[in-house]
């Protein structure tokens, strides 16, 4: 088990002067003037089997910004992250039996909209944010059928009884486009596995980002203030120990219910927010973690053996491993990542260690610190 985000890193396809492939109809090529708003659309490909959409403000292909793919039968989106008076890079890539063709063009964007009022802005963003986490069937993750959520995830070829945060994030991002408000996609993550994805938007009022977490239900936003967190701010709280000074603000009936059911304390995966853009990317690709889960954690140790619980291992080696009985089904654990860490397992009533343990393993369960 682990955190929900993450999924946006990959490796594209090649650019291809293949016949047959989709091509950008809205924006046009070379179009000046472009609102950040708009929805991108493109033609339809019969033998389509998906569509990969990449914009980038550095060049071709690069996954500093916004990468989507989707299935055959989509064919327009909006686009988050746009700043205005901006010369925008973009890819389409159609899949098809025989592989990848992509097409590219580029565009500029306009001025940006005048926002609405202080009161009005901060009121939408967070019915906005309330409406996603309410599209679900009460406290699960389950999408409601008809539900702008629900085709979301059938857009994007997943599950719509496996909503996890990376959808929710988007779902989010598109309403707040559709809503001319700007917004952009996060990560953070506890310890470079325990990962999570967040939506930022941006503050004109206060001229920053700040955060909005659908998945939880909930802003970070002082009302008297009128002032939001955006995630390093959180992140720098977190780690300094203030944690009285974060200000989580929660936008539906079911109050905190979501971040306290959850399987580790959500707000610890501020400890590490990767940071936007190419160095995002390059974050989760390998694994960077600049700022050490341990504080996060409680040590435990194999002299627990035999208790259910949600435990995280961590090795000294790139080569040590250790398998389990798990009520019967074995479980070989090997690290995940540069610092040693493996995915958080949950351990049932009468598991037991079945191989010799290597030297230096340690092991762990997560603290509750706010929520």
């Amino acid at each position: 088990m682990s955190a929900c985000g993450g999924g946006r890193v990959s490796t594209g396809p090649g650019v291809s002067t293949e016949p047959g492939i989709a091509e950008l109809k809205t924006p046009s090529e070379g179009a000046t003037g472009v609102s950040q708003f708009e929805e991108f659309t493109w033609n339809r490909v019969p033998d389509a089997l998906a569509y990969l959409l990449i914009i980038s403000p550095t060049s071709f292909g690069a996954w500093d910004m916004y990468n989507e793919s989707f299935v055959p039968s989509v064919s327009r989106r909006y686009v988050w992250g746009l700043l205005p008076n901006t010369y925008y890079y973009a890819k389409l890539c159609t899949q098809k039996s025989s592989g990848w063709g992509c097409s590219t063009s580029n565009f500029i964007t306009g001025s940006a909209d005048p926002p609405p009022d202080r009161q009005t802005f901060y009121q939408m963003v967070q019915g906005l944010t309330s409406q996603v986490r309410l599209m679900t069937q009460g406290m699960t993750n389950y999408a409601t059928v008809g539900t702008p959520l629900y085709q979301e995830m059938i857009d994007h070829g997943q599950n719509p009884n496996l909503v996890n945060c990376t959808y929710y994030a988007y779902m989010l991002l598109d309403l707040l486009t559709a809503n001319k408000l700007l917004g952009r996609y996060r990560t953070i993550s506890l310890d470079g596995l325990e990962v999570h994805a967040i939506t930022e938007y941006w503050d004109p009022f206060n001229e920053k980002w700040e955060v909005a977490d659908p998945t939880f239900g909930l802003v970070y936003f002082d009302p008297n203030s009128q002032m939001g967190q955006g995630a390093e701010d959180v992140g720098t709280l977190l780690r300094a120990g203030n944690l009285s000074a974060i200000t989580p603000l929660f936008v539906t009936d079911n109050g905190s219910a979501f971040m306290t059911n959850y399987y580790m304390d959500p707000i610890t995966l501020f400890n590490n927010p990767y940071p936007f853009g190419s160095n995002e990317t390059v974050a989760l690709f390998y694994n960077y973690v600049p700022n050490s889960p341990l504080p996060f954690l409680s040590p435990s140790s194999l002299g627990v053996e035999g208790t259910w619980g949600i435990y995280v291992f961590q090795f000294a080696n790139q080569t040590d491993s250790i398998t389990i009985n798990n009520a019967g089904e074995l479980v070989t654990l090997t690290p995940q990542n540069s610092e040693g860490w493996v995915g958080t397992l949950i351990l049932l009533n009468g598991w037991f260690v079945t191989s010799p343990v290597p030297p230096g393993m340690n092991m762990y369960t997560f603290k509750r610190v706010m929520f």
